[in-house]
């Protein structure tokens, strides 16, 4: 806390640890590995205080027993805009490259190298490792292991494709076929951008962490602000056809609101 002039809003806990060091009295959020953590730390006085109180985890046990979730693999989806198939399509053909350009990235590459932009260029792409949650930011058309699919929830057929057997060269076969069928690539892009936008998206993490502890800006309380608040918690994609049903039939109620 040292250099503030005055409390701060709230306070971020990035430890167990370092819940004993939380003031009383401030809304404040803990991170927890696992349910034993989230057990100690809901025991404590400090827990029981005045104000408001978040566990966050990865851990699906310790979800499962009231933590927010928050994906290890979360980053802030809008610093990645999606390049549909098509728009790609011609970047390739600018740049000279082959018009069904497979690529693979691995655990080896990072979000500061050259992953992203082969990623941003690709007619579809085999990826394992830290640069998943990137290619589905970007909407790549994406082959990847079981185990990071059921890592990150991913389901096949949707937001991502997986071979049988699960080998680099099947995947790499998976690929191949990927990008030659602009229509399932189109739709694999679609699905991989809305996985990204509802589930591993920091603004939106951040945006339901500031509103469960009660800071921030004061946020309206008629029916269509509680609406539309339920709806990102569910991680509804903000321009997703369930989102414009909703417009569709709350059109009245928007009116009325504004007269």
């Amino acid at each position: 806390m040292a250099g503030l002039v005055g409390p701060p809003d709230a306070v971020l806990a990035t430890s167990v640890d370092a819940w004993s060091d939380v003031p009383f009295g401030l809304p404040a959020a803990v991170w927890v590995d696992d349910a034993a953590g989230l057990t100690s730390i809901t025991e404590t006085d400090e827990w029981q205080s005045t104000g408001a109180r978040l566990a966050l985890s990865a851990d699906p046990v310790a979800i499962s027993g009231g933590a927010m979730a928050v994906p290890r693999d979360a980053l802030v989806v809008r610093a990645w805009p999606p390049l549909a198939p098509l728009v790609r399509a011609r970047w390739r053909e600018r740049l000279g490259l082959p018009p069904r350009l497979v690529v693979a990235v691995g655990s080896e590459a990072s979000a500061h190298g050259d992953g992203p932009t082969n990623l941003a260029l690709a007619a579809a792409a085999v990826v394992t490792g830290p640069l998943v949650a990137t290619a589905l930011a970007l909407g790549t058309p994406l082959v990847t292991s079981w185990a990071e699919a059921d890592r990150l929830g991913l389901r096949a057929g949707r937001e991502v494709e997986l071979s049988e057997p699960d080998s680099p060269s099947h995947r790499d076969a998976l690929a191949q076929a990927l990008a030659a069928d602009d229509q399932r690539a189109a739709r694999c892009s679609v699905a991989a951008r809305r996985f990204a936008e509802s589930t591993l998206d920091l603004d939106r993490i951040a945006g339901l962490l500031l509103e469960r502890l009660s800071i921030g800006t004061t946020r309206s309380s008629g029916p269509l602000a509680i609406l539309d608040r339920r709806l990102a918690e569910l991680g509804t994609p903000r321009h997703g056809p369930v989102r414009s049903r909703v417009a569709a039939a709350t059109a009245a109620l928007a009116s009325s609101e504004r007269s």
